[in-house]
């Protein structure tokens, strides 16, 4: 029988995906039973890395049957290891880039303008918070995004209005930062191409990578990211990895409802282009 604090192939979420409420005890233990890296544990903060590395100290378990990473980290081996790019701008100079697009005329200083009044180049850090929302929430895939535009638009007056502004203003300056950076402009853009890697190299870019990797797991969510659930999808979808997520008492039962959500686009790593 399983156990009330392991979930699997709930609302969309395939066989291959496990989802944990308050269980990391059962990724302590596959330390017993591995004498490689079989468990590539991506944790976005690292402090819960950390943690989990003294855990394992603590109970005299091995550490090297883990690799502990970023997600940009994941990322980034998973281009090169396909002979990509894997640099992104970091904030500072996605800010910079950011106020000198604000500087000018176009869609987006046009939409920020109605959004914030005055100029848009001294509301930069709204508009990154802005663009980094919308990221976590839709990762740019046309599915969300149609779902976010209906949202958007069945919103009373005047918070449709302001929304749709918003929106656009967002959308314009992703578009904007795309062209003007030949890095990837920001982390979750870097994993979108790694998303994208992995389905059209039919995963030979994350058995690369990671070649002994037997399952994934994430841990240390606060929310769910479409940036992350979209590379899972890829590599559970083309290689035969396991997917673990490891969710807190707390919060596990919302974020594991919305994890299914999240889950069921096609296509992961697509991105809107307008």
């Amino acid at each position: 029988m399983r156990m009330a604090s392991e979930l699997a192939a709930f609302d969309g979420l395939p066989e291959s995906v496990t989802v944990h409420v308050s269980d990391v005890e059962s990724l302590l233990g596959w330390a017993d039973h591995a004498s490689h890296v079989s468990t590539v544990v991506i944790a976005p903060v690292e402090l819960h890395r950390r943690n989990l590395k003294l855990r394992l100290t603590d109970a005299n378990l091995p550490l090297d049957v883990f690799e502990f990473v970023g997600p940009t980290a994941v990322a980034s081996s998973v281009l090169e290891a396909a002979g990509k790019s894997s640099k992104a701008l970091d904030r500072v100079d996605r800010l910079a880039l950011l106020g000198d697009i604000l500087s000018g005329e176009n869609e987006a200083t046009g939409r920020f303008r109605l959004v914030f009044g005055g100029e848009p180049a001294q509301n930069g850090d709204d508009v990154e918070q802005a663009r980094r929302e919308l990221e976590v929430a839709t990762n740019y895939h046309p599915v969300r995004m149609r779902a976010f535009r209906q949202a958007v638009e069945s919103a009373p007056s005047p918070i449709d209005v302001d929304a749709g502004d918003l929106l656009h203003g967002t959308l314009a300056v992703e578009r904007a930062l795309r062209r003007r950076s030949e890095k990837s402009p920001s982390d979750g853009a870097l994993i979108r191409r790694a998303t994208r890697t992995v389905i059209d190299t039919d995963g030979s870019a994350w058995d690369e990578a990671y070649p002994s990797a037997e399952r994934i797991a994430l841990v240390g969510l606060s929310t769910v990211p479409a940036t992350l659930v979209d590379l899972f999808n890829a590599i559970t979808s083309r290689c035969d990895v396991e997917a673990h997520f490891f969710l807190r008492r707390g919060t596990g039962p919302f974020l594991k409802q919305r994890l299914g959500d999240v889950w069921s686009v096609p296509n992961p790593g697509q991105v809107v282009v307008a």
